[in-house]
């Protein structure tokens, strides 16, 4: 647990003398709430580091990017709980901003220099105002009372002296010592005895630390500069000095340990030379490394494979002693097994539901613990034809029945995992580019340049360019993105996408005509949408009731659309594919979708991979013809088994090969989930299988 003598002092415990204790902090102002754990994360990930301006510019801007982002996830799929749980952090930093931004803006109005009575006012009032138990700060605070007469102090300086005395408040001793653990540094306990003492961290490189001088200033140099300037073999004398005191508090039995391995890096530890001083110091003689790791490994019987000691009695926790009581039954009669774990049901009762889901996971049967095996119609009111879906929500089911379940039914929010600077978000990055080529294309209807012909190639640049610059400005005015350099290469990225997208279509010469941009289906207008688009919800001819946002609908005569739908990601499709073993249904679904509402006739639907990501492929599908009356049929096929499943109440968790590696929600499945449906009853998903068929 140590990290050096004076390390020792922060990591073996705090700068502090504490007990072990439960004690719930109660709000020092009354009414007051308790500040979200949240608001951490907000920060973090605001990038809020600096000035009154910075917090203001960049608060605002991460609320306008949860804003965007939110949108985008909507646009994609309404169903999905991602674009609610963005909608909830935009609550949180509402709460934050209005929290926080009075504080900051008063702390912004403090002057440079001041005498020390007056800052000790001002972090006087403030204390309460920001901490839930403010009470131990402002005995600190009282404590500098007689600085109060020093003036020209200035903000750096009173952060200096404050900034030991805060980090490390002392937690003042309860009422009673007796029956209580003392926790605390070496230098605590001078003057004080205890009858049993543990030291832990006697590692090397733990405690003591690898001896390092000074590359700016070496030893040599500091002893010939002056005798008050430390020395490496000072910090031995203090290191030794805190293992003296920490020793000599002793009044019946010391426990001294090492942590044997580094699980970090799997490989073994050796016990530091201060070990042998207490080896030596006790037995009067020094056996050395070998012989010490032999007997504390004797002593403890603990293993990286097994941690855990031989004797139950030396176990240090609850894990090692149940860890210590099973190992001795793995390998015994089942006689003697029978019974022998019982009481972890009685203990825990969270490792009871832990176990009891391992075992069900391993019989044939379908369980509960599976994922979702209800009673048949218990998900009656989210069949296909009573309530509306998205294509990309439906598309789910063949990745998995479950996740579809969770995210789509269940509509439980996905873990947010932190994530690198590095490169712009992809929900941020995506809804730019929507609303880039959306832009670009009305323009161009616009100005009659339905389709643009090559002729207008320059103009058409110009204008592409200008849209591309004003989306960019209005984005990071709005967004305020926290590294420059990150944002300009993200846009200069997106411009070099939409010139080579725009170039591609003007060399395309065909007889479509935009019609619709943006056009929503089961959506009125409003966030970028169409005017056009329709609030009613499409019905397939299935009964299915479907919604979405087409991103282009373009019509050839009266009655004759083509549908496009833009992809910023990378191409993964093969070639011949109609469903895609129902991973791919858009342009299925959409052409169905189209006619239901419009009228006509869909005779063409693809995939516009628009990026260099995506290496710009367009991918036609077969929608029209005999050809294309084969793809509607398959892909109402698709929809069948999906709503067989719902109405059955069968939803397993049965992920098609590689899915959680991408899934948002391993946590609730755990470890080896694609593994456990090889161990069950294959009837219950022969649907799926033949799914996944399906080309």
């Amino acid at each position: 647990l140590g990290l050096t003598a004076s390390a020792w002092h922060d990591a073996v415990a705090p700068d502090s003398a504490t007990t072990i204790e439960a004690t719930p902090p109660s709000p020092a102002v009354p009414g007051a709430s308790r500040a979200p754990w949240r608001w951490e994360h907000v920060l973090n990930d605001a990038q809020v580091i600096g000035g009154l301006s910075r917090w203001e510019r960049r608060l605002r801007g991460y609320r306008e990017e949860l804003q965007v982002r939110e949108a985008a996830a909507r646009a994609d799929d309404p169903a999905s709980p991602r674009h609610l749980g963005l909608a909830r952090r935009v609550t949180w930093t509402d709460e934050l901003i209005a929290f926080a931004g009075p504080l900051v803006r008063e702390m912004a109005a403090w002057p440079g220099h001041d005498d020390w009575g007056a800052w000790l006012e001002r972090l006087a009032h403030l204390a309460p105002r920001v901490l839930t138990a403010p009470a131990r700060v402002l005995a600190t605070l009282a404590e500098l009372r007689p600085l109060a007469g020093i003036t020209g102090v200035s903000l750096p300086e009173v952060c200096e002296v404050l900034r030991d005395r805060l980090t490390h408040l002392p937690v003042p001793p309860p009422d009673s010592r007796y029956g209580r653990v003392f926790v605390g540094t070496p230098d605590q306990v001078r003057g004080r005895v205890f009858d049993y003492v543990c030291v832990p961290g006697l590692a090397e490189r733990v405690f003591p630390q690898r001896s390092r001088q000074d590359p700016l200033l070496l030893d040599a140099e500091r002893v010939r500069l002056s005798t008050d300037l430390a020395v490496d073999d000072d910090r031995v004398a203090v290191e030794r000095l805190q293992l003296r005191l920490a020793v000599g508090a002793a009044g019946q039995a010391l426990l001294v340990s090492y942590a044997s391995m580094e699980t970090a890096q799997a490989r073994p530890r050796v016990p530091s030379f201060y070990a042998l001083d207490v080896q030596r110091a006790v037995t009067g003689v020094v056996a050395g490394y070998q012989a010490l790791m032999r007997d504390a490994q004797q002593r403890s019987g603990a293993r990286l494979s097994w941690p855990a000691p031989q004797d139950p009695a030396c176990a240090i926790d609850a894990a090692e002693h149940d860890l210590s009581v099973l190992q001795h039954y793995l390998r015994g009669p089942d006689a003697d097994i029978t019974g022998r774990g019982r009481y972890l049901f009685d203990l825990n009762p969270a490792l009871r539901r832990a176990l009891l889901a391992r075992h069900f996971r391993l019989k044939p049967a379908w369980t509960a613990h599976d994922g979702l095996m209800a009673p048949a119609d218990a998900l009656a009111r989210h069949r296909l034809a009573a309530r509306p879906y998205s294509a990309s929500a439906l598309q789910r089911f063949a990745i998995c029945p479950y996740q579809f379940y969770l995210s789509t039914i269940l509509r439980l929010e996905p873990r947010e995992e932190a994530q690198p600077l590095t490169t712009l978000d992809p929900l941020t990055r995506g809804s730019m580019v929507h609303e880039m080529l959306a832009d670009v294309m009305r323009a161009f209807i616009a100005r009659g340049w339905t389709p643009p012909q090559a002729a207008q190639d320059l103009e058409a640049h110009a204008v592409a360019d200008a849209i591309v610059s004003r989306i960019a400005v209005d984005y990071s005015d709005r967004l305020m993105p926290p590294i420059a350099r990150v944002w300009d290469d993200a846009v200069a990225a997106m411009r070099r996408d939409l010139h080579e997208w725009l170039a591609r279509l003007l060399r395309q010469q065909d007889a479509w005509t935009p019609a619709y941009v943006e056009m929503g289906v089961g959506f009125s207008g409003g966030f970028g949408r169409d005017q056009a688009s329709r609030r009613e919800e499409a019905i397939l001819p299935d009964g299915t009731r479907l919604h979405g946002v087409v991103d282009l609908l373009e019509r050839r005569g009266a009655d004759e659309w083509r549908i496009t739908d833009y992809k910023t990601g990378k191409y993964r499709l093969t070639d011949r594919i109609e469903v895609n073993g129902g991973r791919t249904l858009q342009p299925i679904l959409y052409a169905m979708a189209v006619e239901a509402v419009l009228g006509g006739r869909v005779s063409a639907s693809r995939l516009s991979y628009c990026t260099a990501e995506g290496d710009y492929v367009e991918r036609d599908w077969p929608v029209s013809g005999a050809a294309g009356d084969a793809t509607r049929a398959r892909g109402l096929e698709v929809l069948a088994v999906v709503d067989r499943a719902i109405a059955s109440g069968h939803l397993p968790a049965a992920p098609d090969a590689n899915a959680c590696a991408y899934c948002d929600f391993q946590a609730v499945c755990g470890p080896g989930a694609q593994l456990v449906p090889r161990r069950k009853d294959s009837h219950a998903l022969e649907d799926l299988k033949e799914l996944r068929r399906w080309r």
